[in-house]
């Protein structure tokens, strides 16, 4: 009797201590979490009930680099299958509302333009539609914004900025986005429906502050096919833009990206420093012609900083 006392108390306070993950403070479990990969995060819902619903109600969803560490002896084909097919299966059990959701292609090269449809899918479902198209509209820009009006910060890159670019893009979008105050992009100057893109969100953002830019030399592709006209491009806002600061990087002196800088200069009244990082081997007349650009904003100051600097 008196053994099998001490077996039951001491299965007990193993049950006791082998639960202690599962009475943590809400709080501190979020925080945990915060600091994992999807992947890694997925894998903590085998610790109890309370991790598992914890995991499938994160409100920020990061798929980079670290979700496909595991596989990367794999063939590339086989990786973006198990990519894609985890991106959906997370989505499918997430519950609740989601804050982020980011979908990072640098240093992997998992994604690529054969994966529009899928991101146009994954956009579908964050933004609650259930319909396959919107009716009367043929623009994926304006397919995200007519659901996402109230985004705070917005990062594009990779192909992204090629899929929004797709169908028609329009000079401003209906309803403004009165709460994007930062805009940062990776965007290929040889594509002039990307920079119409970029020109649509910023005359769209009237509380942008913050815009960073990394130029991309890309061949056009079959979506977005190159057409140059700096009068139908370039054409001027209806109202002033509200950029602060401007970080400019990779750029090669090209006539589509000093087209796009002389346009931020022209009507950024409030303006207050813009830094230009070139490419290697740019020439060195470059910084002169920036200097040289007219401004809207006495204040404004561009700072040209060399690669390595």
């Amino acid at each position: 009797m008196y053994i099998k006392s001490v077996k039951a108390t001491r299965l007990k306070m193993t049950d006791i201590e082998s639960d202690r993950i599962s009475c943590l403070l809400d709080q501190l479990i979020d925080n945990i979490l915060s600091y994992l990969s999807i992947k890694e995060a997925g894998r903590t819902s085998v610790l109890s009930r309370k991790w598992g619903k914890k995991w499938s109600t994160q409100p920020d969803l990061v798929f980079d680099k670290r979700s496909v560490s595991t596989l990367a002896l794999e063939d590339l084909s086989i990786i973006r299958r198990k990519f894609l097919r985890m991106i959906d299966h997370v989505l499918l059990l997430h519950s609740g509302p989601i804050n982020k959701f980011k979908l990072s292609n640098s240093g992997s090269n998992i994604m690529d333009v054969n994966s529009l449809a899928d991101i146009h899918r994954w956009i579908l479902h964050l933004t609650g539609s259930n319909q396959r198209r919107l009716h009367g509209c043929s623009s994926n820009l304006l397919k995200l914004f007519d659901h996402q009006p109230h985004i705070v910060r917005l990062v594009i890159g990779d192909y992204f900025l090629k899929y929004l670019a797709a169908g028609v893009v329009p000079v401003k979008l209906p309803t403004p986005c009165m709460n994007l105050t930062y805009l940062g992009l990776l965007i290929n100057f040889i594509d002039s429906k990307e920079i119409s893109v970029v020109l649509c969100l910023l005359k769209s953002s009237p509380k942008i502050r913050e815009f960073t830019m990394f130029a991309i030399e890309k061949q056009p592709g079959l979506l977005t096919p190159a057409s140059y006209c700096c009068e139908d491009i370039f054409s001027k806002p209806d109202i002033p833009l509200g950029l602060r600061y401007d970080n400019i990087e990779d750029i090669s002196g090209n006539k589509f990206e000093l087209d796009f800088i002389k346009y931020l200069l022209l009507y950024s009244p409030v303006l207050e420093n813009m830094i230009v990082k070139p490419t290697q081997n740019v020439k060195p007349e470059l910084m002169t012609e920036l200097i040289c650009f007219k401004r809207a904003s006495s204040q404004a100051e561009v700072i040209y900083r060399g690669k390595d600097s």
